[in-house]
């Protein structure tokens, strides 16, 4: 009786640690079927070389693209509230209105006005603080700060309908004249540009409107 219970014992031990590695097994499989499948899909986003998003941005500048294209509505409603691209647009519809049919060129601001970094650092009593606050949390702000746009007007069937083609470069440069801004972007570029080795490529974003 003893070894038959000896001998049950070393079968459901047995038994136990098949059923344990052939889970283990299972699970490694599952997730080496992920890896793949995760793989797979950031490379194909890397070659499209799309954003909708400041995340996406910048794991396109770690992937080292030079060109990466705005997709998606979120970004361009975000530039069509923006106040530095609304005032563009007025006076752009002014003049196509009064007959322009050639492209108007411009820069714009894009993210919203800021007050000084330095003052926002390090004075919790400083007016400006929640508007500084807001352009630092406006994906604008770091996705197409300092923007060139163009406005190419077409009209259908008497509609006018305006092409709108922004473009910047995401970089971490520092600015002339703007200390407070430079004292954050210098240390940010140290990390983001030299140990992270990212790219900083041409952001390009196409829209058309009908007025």
């Amino acid at each position: 009786m003893k070894k038959i219970i000896i001998t049950a014992i070393s079968l459901l031990i047995f038994c136990s640690t098949y059923a344990q590695k052939a889970a283990i097994e299972k699970e490694i499989k599952m997730l080496e079927e992920k890896v793949i499948q995760e793989t797979a899909r950031l490379t194909k986003f890397a070659l499209r070389g799309e954003a909708s998003s400041l995340s996406e941005l910048l794991l396109l500048s770690r992937y080292q693209r030079n060109i990466v294209d705005i997709v998606g509505d979120y970004v361009i409603e975000l530039i069509k509230q923006d106040p530095s691209f609304q005032s563009f647009e007025q006076n752009a519809l002014a003049e196509f209105k009064n007959g322009v049919t050639t492209p108007i060129k411009s820069g714009l601001e894009l993210g919203g006005a800021r007050g000084s970094l330095i003052g926002y650092a390090l004075n919790p009593l400083d007016p400006d603080r929640e508007k500084t606050r807001n352009t630092i949390l406006n994906p604008l702000t770091w996705m197409l700060r300092h923007a060139d746009i163009m406005a190419t007007p077409t009209y259908k069937d008497g509609e006018l309908e305006v092409e709108y083609y922004i473009t910047d470069i995401l970089d971490l440069t520092p600015h002339k004249g703007q200390s407070s801004y430079n004292m954050v972007v210098i240390p940010l570029d140290l990390i983001y540009r030299g140990l992270l080795v990212n790219s900083y490529p041409r952001v390009r974003v196409l829209f058309n409107t009908q007025y």
